[in-house]
């Protein structure tokens, strides 16, 4: 009976040893599943944030756009303005010397010095007229 008992402890033991072992590999099956399944989560995750992150990016792009256009508007404006001031202010310019053109004739080289100086004479006077 020795030898039975010895046997049957023996199988027990085998077959204990044989459920831990078992246990201890679904335990393993278990914790690399778990592990797999972590990881495509976090591969999940990580392309989430990339989609986020490209998304944020396209939206600052499209307001630094909007923000340049919208300054290149007020460039070509300003830049209109000074182009009618420029414009205006030659316009005032030609009309100064049209008027004084009308008041001094151009030099024909054959008028007499009291000629001349009657031109000066008008133009003093109309610059005196001009100037209040």
């Amino acid at each position: 009976m020795d030898n039975n008992d010895f046997l049957r402890d023996s199988l027990e033991y085998e077959k204990g040893k044989s459920e831990v072992l078992s246990e201890r590999v679904a335990t393993a099956h278990h914790l690399k599943n778990i592990a797999i399944r972590e990881g495509k989560e976090k591969k999940n995750k990580n392309e989430l944030m990339k989609v986020e992150k490209d998304q944020v990016k396209e939206r600052l792009d499209k307001t630094h756009l909007k923000q340049l256009k919208n300054n290149e508007m007020v460039l070509k404006e300003q830049r209109i303005s000074v182009i009618f001031k420029m414009k205006k202010e030659e316009r005032k310019r030609n009309r100064y010397k049209t008027c004084l053109s009308r008041v001094i004739p151009p030099y024909d080289g054959l008028a007499s010095r009291k000629g001349q100086y009657n031109r000066i004479e008008k133009a003093f006077s109309y610059l005196q007229y001009l100037g209040g």
